[in-house]
């Protein structure tokens, strides 16, 4: 099954690939239908139209089902749901012959809300600059763990947070140092003694310990 994106419609893809999507059982869905049928988004359809589908494949003879989902509608108002939704989803596809790959647009996402995503599903894919690269989320939600994020993320200094939070969001360092008032030298100064106070070697790393930290 594929959800095809906005730019994508049935007619487009078929034209392309039809035969071979055909040959290969596949079904499309333009993902804005799909997943928006209300005004807002709501799981619990969603969830139960996977385990029908799966019914179906095996009661077809088929060994399981494989789908590609696409969030590029994602608006922030149906974000909070839509991380519920996904975490559920985890939670009935587990142990079942059932595979989803999750597309999310970096252009349409915080760096913060990549990160949400990462830990709802414990390892992404990720590509930037021509190069894919796996990023995990090996922290657990154990007491030690928690304290250990919030140490460390308590360290940093008002303006430090401030910085971080900027980072977070999305924003470039122009735009960051237009907000706070500094410059952009001094906002790279900052990126750095963040990395060292985290004891982390990338921004995306700190953006992450951030985003646990406000859980």
């Amino acid at each position: 099954m594929w959800m095809m994106p906005d730019h994508v419609d049935e007619h487009t893809a078929g034209t392309s690939a039809r035969k071979t999507l055909t040959e290969f059982g596949t079904e499309l869905y333009a993902s804005r239908e799909f997943y928006l049928q209300g005004a807002s988004f709501e799981g619990g359809p969603i969830v139960r139209f996977w385990n029908e589908k799966l019914h179906q494949a095996i009661a077809t003879s088929h060994s399981g089902l494989r789908a590609t989902g696409d969030t590029g509608w994602l608006e922030q108002r149906d974000w909070h749901a839509f991380l519920e939704y996904e975490n559920e989803l985890n939670r009935v596809i587990a142990d079942r012959p059932i595979v989803v790959l999750c597309t999310y647009p970096f252009s349409a996402c915080k760096a913060g809300d990549m990160f949400e995503v990462i830990r709802a599903h414990h390892v992404a894919l990720a590509k930037r600059q021509k190069e894919w690269a796996v990023i995990e989320a090996p922290l657990t939600d154990s007491n030690a763990d928690a304290l250990d994020v919030a140490k460390r993320v308590g360290s940093l200094s008002q303006r430090e947070r401030e910085v971080l939070t900027g980072v977070g969001g999305g924003l470039p360092g122009k735009q960051i140092a237009f907000n706070l008032g500094i410059s952009i030298r001094t906002v790279e100064v900052h990126r750095a003694r963040i990395l060292r106070r985290l004891g982390v070697r990338t921004m995306a790393e700190a953006v992450r310990l951030w985003t646990l930290a406000r859980h």
